[in-house]
C-alpha cells in the first residue's frame, strides 16, 4: 500500500501520458526549488553556528592570555610520538591535537614559524600524507 502511494500507477492518473509527464515534471521542479531553498538555509545556519562557536571560544579564559604566552603553551602541547617504521627504523612524529581544538588555536599554531621550522620526512612517510 505504501509503495503504491509513493509511486502512483500511471493508469490511476486521470491524465493522458503527456499530461502526466508534465504534471510530474512540474512537481519535480517545485521539489528541486524547495530543496535549493533548504540547502541555502542550511548553509546560512551552519555559518551562524560557526560564528557563535568562535564567539564562545573567544571569551574562554585561556584565550584571554597574551598571545605570546598562549603560543608558548601551544608549542609545548605538540606531542612527540616515537614508533618504528616498516623497515625497523626509529621515527618521531609530532602530533598537533590543538589544530582541531578551535579555529583560533589552529590559526595561531599555523602562524607559529617555530612549529614549522623543521619538517621531518622519512622514507616511511606515505607520499599521500606529504602531499596533503
Amino acid at each position: 500500500m505504501l509503495a503504491h502511494s509513493v509511486h502512483p500507477n500511471p493508469v490511476d492518473l486521470p491524465f493522458s501520458a503527456s499530461q502526466s509527464l508534465e504534471f510530474i515534471d512540474n512537481q519535480l521542479s517545485e521539489i528541486d526549488g524547495e530543496l535549493k531553498l533548504l540547502e541555502g538555509r542550511r548553509a546560512h545556519l551552519l555559518h551562524q553556528q560557526t560564528m557563535a562557536r568562535r564567539a564562545r571560544n573567544a571569551i574562554a579564559p585561556i584565550n584571554q592570555l597574551p598571545a605570546e604566552l598562549l603560543s608558548e603553551i601551544l608549542q609545548l602541547s605538540a606531542l612527540p610520538r616515537s614508533y618504528f617504521d616498516h623497515f625497523g627504523r626509529s621515527c618521531i612524529v609530532w602530533e598537533l591535537p590543538v589544530l582541531s581544538t578551535c579555529h583560533f588555536w589552529r590559526e595561531m599554531v599555523l602562524d607559529l614559524s617555530a612549529m614549522w621550522a623543521q619538517i621531518y620526512i622519512s622514507d616511511a612517510t606515505p607520499l599521500a600524507k606529504i602531499k596533503a
